[in-house]
């Protein structure tokens, strides 16, 4: 799998010879990598199926609850999601998405004080 990669890149940060702008260009480029494997759930959905074949997306038992109307509201139903949408868009999404902003932050910390270093 791909994140294997995230593992990669932080042996290489624990590393005590990695320079600042390495740190910063690493960080990067897991920042894209986070980026684009957001469009790849159905990719790692098979990978882990295959990994656990007898484990499947489950259903929460939760009561309808009734929506308090306001004005202005309109005639829109509400949104019902399948045990699988509602983990893509709540879990995995917000996962992936946490990860790629810490990164793009993390990253950018490091550029910014590896340019106070080496414009010298």
């Amino acid at each position: 799998m791909r994140f294997c990669k995230i593992f990669r890149v932080s042996q290489v940060l624990q590393n005590e010879d990695v320079n600042l702008k390495t740190c910063a260009d690493l960080y990067g480029a897991l920042a894209d990598q986070l980026c684009t494997s957001r469009d790849k759930f159905e990719r790692y959905e098979a990978a882990t199926k295959d990994m656990l074949p007898d484990v499947d997306h489950k259903a929460a038992q939760t009561r309808k609850r009734i929506r308090k109307k306001v004005p202005n509201d309109g005639d829109a139903p509400g949104v019902y999601l399948n045990a699988r949408d509602k983990f893509r868009i709540t879990t995995f999404y917000t996962i992936i998405d946490k990860l790629e902003t810490e990164m793009r932050r993390r990253g950018e910390i490091y550029k910014e004080i590896a340019e106070v270093f080496f414009s010298k």
